[in-house]
């Protein structure tokens, strides 16, 4: 049964016919409220017709219950992966935007004057500063996002995400541009956190 769903997590994973069935039942189970995989199976079950017999069965080849659990987990993954591409988009992050103070919920550690370095597909390198160490760090546009929202809600920012956006201007690059400005004063060997 994992075999069968074996990279499920992956944002390219494609289910096959038969999984699109089932995902599509757990899908309205889930809309209904259903919220455990016992209830979900069971609603899973009376909608695909699923005989008793075989909605026991639970062995090492895996049953019915434990594929509801890797539909349910897909579709988990997938909106995962929707709203981290909604937050990519929104932030259209390029090397060079100042961001200002962040809070990430990993440590809970402010970061000022937070800067990006670079943009790697959706990982994104910050440099910024806690205290006087400078640091460098890796999160995606949705860390970046709760970190935002974290330092307006700790009144450490006067704006959230949704105001930062709007109020967005892209930056100039140069020679001098504010992360080259802000790279020169971090050590090469920083260590890399990821966020």
């Amino acid at each position: 049964m994992f075999d069968d769903w074996r990279g499920h997590a992956r944002p390219d994973y494609r289910p096959t016919a038969r999984q699109q069935t089932l995902v599509d039942a757990v899908a309205v189970a889930l809309a209904h409220g259903h919220e455990r995989v016992a209830d979900v199976c069971a609603a899973v079950a009376k909608e695909l017709a699923i005989p008793e017999a075989l909605l026991r069965r639970d062995d090492a080849q895996g049953g019915v219950y434990q594929d509801v659990y890797c539909a349910i987990q897909y579709l988990r993954h997938r909106a995962d992966h929707r709203r981290h591409a909604l937050a990519h988009e929104a932030l259209a992050p390029v090397a060079g935007d100042i961001l200002g103070t962040l809070v990430f919920n990993t440590n809970y550690k402010q970061t000022t004057g937070c800067v990006i370095e670079s943009v790697d597909g959706t990982s994104i390198t910050l440099l910024g500063k806690r205290g006087a160490l400078c640091v460098r760090l890796q999160s995606t546009a949705l860390g970046i996002r709760y970190a935002m929202d974290a330092a307006a809600e700790r009144g450490r920012r006067r704006d959230g995400w949704e105001e930062f956006l709007a109020t967005r201007h892209p930056v100039a690059t140069g020679p001098q541009s504010q992360t080259e400005a802000h790279a020169g004063a971090v050590d090469a060997q920083l260590p890399l956190f990821a966020v």
